[in-house]
């Protein structure tokens, strides 16, 4: 009866009863651990039973509750992980605009300047990643508008001549034609007959004449013959203008 027990130790006889209570149901159950709090010589403590089934056996441990859940405690731990975080945020900001901002700002400038005319534009490559592959693809890509662009206008001014000699040698065939035409109305108009002899052959007389160009493809004659016979004719040439 005097032996100290667990049991005595417990200011409470409810707790008492609850850890032998406890203990009676793990002798007997395959429940592995039972916690619940419980008030020791003045305090407040956590306890936590097993039963060691091979050994017959209890382990009971007991965890003060005021020292163990301390908020002061976990202070430095909370403030060494605010200030890890804050330094990782800094640093991932400093190289995201390092790495990734700053190249960006500058390809956006350079496009920029494309867009406005100016294809000489040429970024430094330095660096092997997906930057610089983009950076890499921009100065090919500006260097190859900047080519097509300079043959253009060279291309621009070789047309343009070409047509200019062309539009020459066109004038000078079309002068030569008109000449030739002209030419041909001056032929022409010697083998049509003098309206005073048709006057003086006939009491009356006259003739439609419109050339479909400046020199017609159909033509009319008369000739008075020795024998004192008329001669009239109407003559259909093949086509029109110099042809006919």
């Amino acid at each position: 009866d005097n032996k100290t027990t667990i049991f005595n130790l417990l200011d409470n006889p409810v707790d008492a009863l609850r850890l032998k209570q406890t203990l009676d149901a793990l002798s007997t159950e395959r429940q592995k651990v039972t916690a619940f709090p419980i008030r020791l010589q003045g305090r407040d403590l956590f306890v936590a039973v097993t039963f060691m089934h091979e050994i017959g056996w209890y382990t009971i441990a007991l965890v003060d509750v005021s020292h163990a859940m301390r908020p002061g405690a976990f202070f430095p731990i909370i403030l060494a992980s605010v200030l890890s975080l804050l330094a990782v945020i800094v640093v991932i900001g400093y190289l995201m605009n390092r790495l990734v901002l700053q190249p960006l700002q500058l390809l956006t400038r350079a496009s920029e300047e494309v867009a406005r005319g100016n294809y000489t534009v040429s970024l430094p490559i330095q660096r092997r990643d997906e930057i610089g592959a983009l950076t890499e693809s921009f100065n090919t890509m500006a260097a190859t508008v900047h080519d097509h662009t300079a043959h253009l206008e060279e291309r621009v001014q070789q047309r343009t001549a070409e047509l200019t000699n062309a539009n020459q040698q066109l004038e000078a065939s079309q002068a030569r034609i008109m000449e030739s035409l002209l030419y041909a109305r001056v032929i022409q108009a010697s083998i049509l007959p003098d309206p005073r002899r048709l006057d003086r052959l006939f009491s009356g007389w006259f003739a439609l004449y419109r050339p479909c160009d400046i020199v017609g493809g159909d033509l009319y004659w008369a000739r008075e013959s020795a024998e004192g016979c008329l001669l009239v004719a109407v003559l259909d040439c093949t086509g029109h203008g110099v042809p006919g």
